[in-house]
């Protein structure tokens, strides 16, 4: 499932370190941060509309940018390493930094058969029924509030990330209210996005339930 918050990407710092004895360790230092600044270069791209990719390439990215986490851990630590370690360092390094130029094509790719999904979808012609809406938000309300009721009856049995994903929905929770509320007509772009709100919630409000009645 996709999140409805944004979703930052855990890309790590370029490296850099002063020379000291032992193996040079420079080829693999300048390996990660050209595979490092390619990765971040995607990532950046991805965070600015991260709802058009699918939550598989972003789980690989995430699973990159662990991979980067670690080489870089490994170079900074005082961990002695051997002339085949930072040979295999500089191998793994290259082959990420060789993946993450094939990904990039295929997030380009991606991220355009995604746009030209969403604008197929606005092209059609929809129906603004404003009572149904209200309807639809109502009852994910009232499921929500249930829940919220239980987390803080119960609060010290779940973790600190899963409480601030609950507040972060109540947050869209109350923009789509005040929206709602406003008056203002919605153009049926505007509508389409709602009800695509509505069906992202109603997908995470499934996903949670396990979390909070077991």
């Amino acid at each position: 499932m996709k999140k409805l918050v944004s979703l930052v990407l855990a890309t790590v710092m370029c490296l850099s370190m002063v020379a000291c004895g032992g193996v040079d360790k420079q080829p693999a230092i300048d390996a990660f941060n050209n595979a490092n600044g390619a990765f971040t270069e995607l990532a950046n791209a991805m965070n600015e509309n991260l709802d058009l990719y699918s939550e598989e390439f972003v789980d690989v990215m995430m699973q990159m940018s662990a991979s980067l986490a670690e080489c870089k851990a490994l170079l900074e630590s005082d961990q002695e390493l051997t002339e085949e370690d930072v040979a295999a360092l500089v191998s793994n390094l290259n082959d990420i930094e060789a993946w993450v130029a094939d990904a990039t094509g295929l997030a380009e790719e991606e991220a355009a058969a995604e746009e030209v999904v969403e604008e197929e979808v606005v092209a059609e012609d929809v129906v603004v029924d404003m009572d149904a809406a209200i309807e639809v938000f109502n009852g994910l309300t009232t499921a929500f509030d249930a829940m919220a009721t239980e987390v803080n009856n119960n609060a010290d049995a779940f973790s600190e990330e899963f409480i601030d994903e609950m507040i972060a929905m109540s947050e869209v929770l109350a923009e789509c209210k005040a929206g709602l509320e406003s008056g203002v007509e919605l153009s049926e772009e505007e509508y389409v996005q709602l009800i695509e709100v509505f069906v992202q919630i109603e997908e995470w409000l499934a996903a949670v339930e396990s979390e909070v009645w077991g």
